[in-house]
């Protein structure tokens, strides 16, 4: 879907907009495999990386991005990308199910998003609107610092241990 979308609001490389996919999901068959990379076979600015070790994304991808994507297919109960990225500073789009809705606040440090095509049309806003995503990205980290810091996090997993206990 997210390849998808970004032929459809980028149809041409632009030469300033770069879809770089992370993950071993995102090559879930042959066959999908296969598909996806003839639809991006003449396009440079498409990457597919498939699985890379932790601090190679952190390190050499979260820094170089702009935005973070996450097109969640189905929900998910938590997924420590969306606290990477907002760690990272990185603005965050999302369909609005699973867990991105406990990190995403719409229009404060991203957008979640009712389909596939919104993602989509809002990859193209942010990429014309860099102001607004700097200003997501800014919250985000915000957002991280003050809502999921290890000390919170830990306080909350202590409070909730101590009330079953009781």
């Amino acid at each position: 879907h997210l390849v998808r979308q970004y032929l459809r609001v980028f149809p041409e490389d632009n030469g300033k907009t770069q879809l770089t996919m992370i993950g071993k999901s995102i090559i879930s068959s042959p066959e999908y495999e296969t598909n996806i990379k003839l639809l991006i076979k003449d396009r440079k600015d498409i990457s597919l990386m498939g699985y890379l070790e932790w601090d190679d994304i952190v390190n050499n991808y979260y820094g170089a991005s702009d935005l973070f994507v996450h097109p969640q297919y189905f929900p998910m109960q938590y997924d420590y990308t969306f606290l990477e990225a907002m760690s990272s500073g990185l603005p965050e789009l999302s369909i609005n199910i699973g867990c991105g809705r406990d990190f995403i606040n719409n229009n404060f440090n991203g957008m979640l998003c009712n389909s596939y095509d919104e993602i989509g049309n809002i990859m193209r806003f942010l990429s014309n609107n860099i102001e607004i995503c700097k200003k997501w990205g800014a919250n985000s980290r915000q957002r991280a610092e003050t809502k999921f810091s290890p000390h919170i996090c830990g306080q909350q997993t202590i409070s909730l241990y101590e009330s079953l206990v009781k």
